[in-house]
């Protein structure tokens, strides 16, 4: 498998890279992803899905109750019709699709064999946390 990643692979790298997983909390930012989004597709040639920034930990969580990994408030989404399903109720992680929709679905993880070509990182503009905006700083 390899080149597919599951959600928790996919926060780890993003990490690693020095961003998160990505936030997505207006229409504006959605619709901006969509637009710079590059179609991805599988090695079948169908589209396929990225994962996003968004979880639910279903010990402390109601089902279709989801967190941002960055803490954001959860005010805004973009669900497709009938999700967050919640399927079996282990769907707690959040994808996109790659065919500039912009609808999101809810998905299992790793455990379950879940594994996806593409995932979004987020970098902040202040990637030191000095307070200061990195314009070219580091």
């Amino acid at each position: 498998m390899s080149n597919m990643y599951c959600w928790t692979e996919a926060r780890d790298n993003a990490s690693q890279r020095g961003g998160h997983l990505v936030t997505i909390t207006s229409a504006a930012e959605n619709a901006f992803i969509q637009t710079n989004l590059p179609s991805v597709t599988a090695p079948d040639g169908s589209y396929t899905w990225a994962w996003l920034g968004a979880y639910q930990d279903s010990d402390d969580q109601e089902p279709g109750e989801f967190s941002w990994v960055t803490g954001e408030p959860w005010d805004w989404t973009n669900w497709s019709p009938g999700n967050p399903s919640n399927d079996g109720g282990f769907e707690d992680y959040v994808i996109t699709d790659g065919t500039g929709y912009g609808v999101w679905n809810d998905l299992y993880n790793c455990w379950t064999g879940h594994h996806l070509y593409a995932y979004l990182i987020e970098f902040e503009a202040d990637c030191n946390g000095d307070g200061i905006v990195d314009y070219g700083q580091i």
